[in-house]
């Protein structure tokens, strides 16, 4: 069974991520990719369309079977032992689900996001605790349509947001990705595991999508399934997340 070592929740607070192999295999994955082929086939990727498609499950018992998938898997434990001793994750709702479309063009370097804001900067951002990201195909290679990450940008962004406030995460252009330009960055780096391995990110890590190296049938699209969760404690105060992202983990 696949826990959670010293050296990988030090890579986690320290980088904002982190990527724990071999914890979906066999049967297990199996499954996960017939409950995304079964959805993709609900939801089915526009003709021509290239790059990032993705869509959520209904509620119900389609989206049931995802939560019954990630219980399944240990999904949930693993996620605690991630956390400080005193918090424990809830089940999220069921998962993003993104398929990358090979032909994709180049993202630019310095244009990440990250999830839960405003499109109308009216709200407060609704942030959880860690995304946990399930890879149902390789991502091992480079430009295959990895998930790209701006490593230790979750601390950075927690001390600007503690100073600034939390409004102060809609600091960037109308109808330009969502991150504040006033925030330094350093330099990104493509996320690598083969198929069956999970990628744990925290709330506030600058991410975006990669690009993915021309391919000449389907089954080289890549299949991601994005579980976001979050703890009774930040369910009560949402800010803790984004004015001190260490919080829910020491």
């Amino acid at each position: 069974m696949v826990h959670i070592t010293d050296s990988v929740r030090k890579s986690f607070l320290g980088n904002g991520f982190v990527v724990v192999p071999d914890v979906v295999t066999g049967g297990h994955l199996r499954r996960g990719i017939e409950l995304f082929d079964d959805e993709l086939r609900e939801n089915p990727v526009p003709e021509a369309y290239i790059g990032s498609h993705s869509f959520n499950p209904p509620c119900g018992r389609r989206g049931d079977a995802f939560i019954e998938f990630y219980r399944a898997v240990g999904i949930k434990s693993l996620v605690d032992e991630l956390l400080g001793p005193e918090f424990f994750s809830l089940f999220p709702p069921p998962p993003q689900l993104i398929t990358t479309v090979p032909h994709c063009l180049d993202v630019p370097a310095h244009y990440p996001h990250i999830d839960g804001l405003d499109p109308n900067r009216e709200a407060k951002p609704v942030p959880f605790s860690i995304q946990v990201g399930i890879w149902l195909t390789d991502f091992s290679g480079p430009g295959m349509g990895n998930l790209v990450v701006w490593p230790g940008s979750h601390l950075t962004l927690g001390d600007h947001l503690a100073v600034h406030g939390v409004r102060a995460v809609y600091n960037y252009p109308v109808g330009s990705a969502p991150y504040p330009r006033d925030v330094p960055l350093g330099e990104p780096v493509e996320v690598r595991g083969a198929a069956g391995s999970v990628v744990f990110s925290h709330y506030l890590l600058a991410h975006t999508s990669g690009r993915a190296i021309p391919a000449t049938s389907e089954t080289a699209w890549r299949k991601t399934m994005y579980y976001r969760v979050v703890t009774e404690s930040l369910e009560k105060d949402p800010d803790i997340v984004l004015k001190s992202p260490l919080h829910e983990f020491t």
